[in-house]
């Protein structure tokens, strides 16, 4: 999809950088615009949000610069610079990173996995802080319960009348399988007795700052390890939550023999067996989540915004989103 560059991207481009500011659009998500605006001693990346309330009262260009002002003064390495914000038109500007996305499918390898427990321990790294920062995280419920019913909402937003012809029958057919996992999760739920303590709602004292949408399809590969990005859904969250969507992010998997070790290192307040034995169980609540989130074409609400980018490759779009819907997860 094209993006138009905004004059006023360009003007506080040119605030920020000079006249002689070349501005030019990045990749971004559906929520926001991205922009390189560099000249020849200088680059920055300017964001620009979108649809910026997302259920409480906190926007997510909000949560990204309490994020921000909270990593640097305890993991500055790991994250752009905060340079600028603009409140009036929704937008910042960060500091431009060198080097390269990790792509789809790409093998993690062993020392940017462990830059990546580093820089979550770094953000938990002090007790006071956790406890003074100031946003939740989005969807951050304590209670796994609150997760389900959440699901259930997605789920429930989710038809395939609006689809191209040739789709509704494949389309249908991996929602009904959704729909099943889902029941069986609820069978599951309601004779959830061995497992009590687990299923419980967490002690808000175990609650940890995450990054939010977590994982290696947000970040860069830089001279020096990994740069994590895109913090909009980020704040005080359930660990294993934090720990659950790290696996489940299906862009840049991680190898699932790793989640009983990082569990350990991820326990930063909150004992390490009880995270464990929670984002198991969290992680099959979550993995059916995720396949709402990568069948999101299939809400007609969503579905005119998915047309738009894609258009001519339409179907074939479509196609891959439900076979990756299909596909075993960790916690299938």
């Amino acid at each position: 999809m094209v993006i138009d560059i905004d004059p006023e991207v360009v003007r506080w481009a040119s605030d920020l950088l000079g006249s002689s500011v070349t501005v030019s659009p990045l990749a971004g998500g559906g929520n926001n615009h991205l922009f390189r605006c560099s000249t020849e001693s200088r680059a920055i990346v300017i964001k620009r949000y979108r649809e910026q309330n997302f259920g409480s009262e906190v926007t997510r260009r909000e949560a990204e610069i309490a994020f921000l002002q909270h990593a640097a003064a305890v993991a500055p390495t790991y994250v752009p610079q905060l340079l600028a914000t603009h409140d009036s038109l929704e937008m910042i500007a960060m500091s431009a990173i060198d080097g390269v996305p990790y792509q789809p499918g790409q093998v993690v390898a062993a020392d940017d996995l462990q830059a990546a427990v580093l820089f979550y321990q770094a953000l938990n790294s002090d007790v006071g802080s956790i406890n003074r920062y100031p946003v939740a995280a989005r969807e951050g419920f304590l209670s796994i319960d609150e997760h389900i019913r959440h699901i259930e909402a997605r789920l429930s937003q989710l038809s395939t009348g609006h689809l191209p012809a040739e789709l509704k029958a494949p389309a249908q057919r991996v929602l009904g399988e959704v729909r099943a996992l889902l029941d069986e999760l609820l069978t599951t739920a309601q004779t959830r007795t061995s497992s009590s303590a687990l299923w419980g709602d967490l002690d808000p004292d175990f609650t940890q700052v995450s990054p939010g949408d977590f994982g290696f399809h947000n970040a860069i590969s830089g001279t020096k390890g990994p740069v994590f990005i895109d913090f909009e859904y980020a704040g005080t969250d359930d660990p294993a939550k934090t720990l659950a969507d790290f696996f489940l992010q299906p862009k840049v998997p991680v190898d699932s023999g790793a989640l009983d070790r990082l569990a350990t290192e991820f326990a930063v307040r909150i004992p390490g067996d009880y995270l464990q034995g929670r984002a198991r169980i969290l992680g099959r609540v979550l993995s059916i989540k995720w396949k709402t989130i990568i069948l999101g074409p299939l809400d007609p609400a969503r579905f005119p915004s998915f047309e738009a980018r894609h258009k001519e490759s339409l179907s074939p779009e479509l196609l891959t989103r439900l076979r990756l819907a299909e596909r075993q997860t960790l916690f299938d």
